[in-house]
């Protein structure tokens, strides 16, 4: 249960530091769509 639930924090932890790269990819692509 424990190493499970570690795993599932680290997922979290992952995604969460993933957030803002995606964020900047769509950015990007919006601001390239407009040009």
């Amino acid at each position: 249960m424990e190493r499970s639930s570690r795993r599932i924090a680290e997922y979290f932890r992952d995604a969460v530091l993933d957030l803002p790269k995606l964020q900047n990819l769509r950015m990007m692509n919006a601001k390239a769509e407009r040009q």
